[in-house]
């Protein structure tokens, strides 16, 4: 990260919350709001003794200031990650949140980051198209109930996403249970493997996949359950790396918005 994205992303903390927090200071009934924001600053993000916290804004804005300019590349990811998380919740800023996230979004692009903002957390994705078809996929599958699905998915993006110890194998394996956790739905087969339920999709008829996708996705299952051994962990022979469990995420998303579309058009209801 460079010196001019730092300073943009810091940039926008302050256009966002420190108007806000000044006009508390003004008064003497908002200032314990004041006190609550940097309390969550203090204790969940930063994690510093409490007896550090300081009576007046303009101190506290100065060490956490301080603390900003050194912290490392990633933990500037994970300040902005917790400012549209638990920062608009304690400023009662939820309605200004995708506001936030968007201001950010902007700076990201503009400065060629290598990331994106995907459901409140930052990722190495930056394709437009597949931003948009993950986060489809979430938002779909969280309108539907689908919360096995959308669980998988929240988990595969959370372990491509973590900028301090990626975990791409267990990316690969939530991402191909998403897809799984969506058949088992249609097919009302809660312990069906996902070779299985796309069979029965196909010999019952109720929605028509192509024989080459539905081949195609019976492969990636066999992918992950027995050449690479993600899901068994006893096989070290294949090295998987961020191409991998990135191609998977987003062809896993992009199958389940297709699945979607097309149980919708058969009139299926989750």
């Amino acid at each position: 990260m460079d010196k001019e994205l730092k300073n943009r992303l810091w940039n926008v903390y302050e256009m966002f919350f420190y108007p806000q927090l000044k006009a508390w200071g003004w008064s003497i009934y908002t200032r314990e709001n004041i006190t609550i924001f940097f309390t969550s600053l203090w204790d969940k993000f930063f994690k510093w003794s409490l007896n550090s916290l300081r009576d007046g804004l303009a101190q506290n804005a100065v060490l956490v200031k301080n603390a900003y300019t050194k912290i490392k590349w990633y933990e500037v990811y994970d300040f902005i990650e917790f400012l549209a998380d638990e920062g608009v919740e304690v400023m009662n800023f939820k309605k200004k949140r995708d506001k936030f996230v968007s201001y950010c979004s902007s700076v990201l692009e503009e400065e060629m980051a290598g990331y994106s903002f995907i459901n409140g957390l930052i990722a190495p994705i930056t394709d437009k198209i597949e931003v948009e078809e993950i986060q489809e996929a979430l938002e779909k599958s969280s309108e539907l109930g689908l919360e096995g699905v959308k669980t998988h998915l929240d988990t595969a993006l959370s372990m491509l996403s973590d900028r301090k110890k990626p975990n791409f194998r267990k990316s690969i394996d939530e991402s191909i249970l998403a897809v799984e956790s969506l058949c088992r739905k249609i097919t009302e087969k809660p312990k069906a493997k996902l070779g299985e339920a796309l069979n029965q999709i196909e010999r019952e008829g109720k929605i028509e996949i192509h024989t080459a996708l539905k081949q195609a996705y019976s492969k990636i299952y066999g992918f992950a359950s027995d050449a690479a051994g993600i899901r068994h962990g006893w096989s070290d022979e294949l090295t998987l790396d961020f191409a991998d469990a990135k191609y998977m995420l987003v062809s896993c998303s992009a199958f389940i918005n297709y699945l979607i579309l097309k149980t919708a058009k058969a009139g299926i209801k989750f």
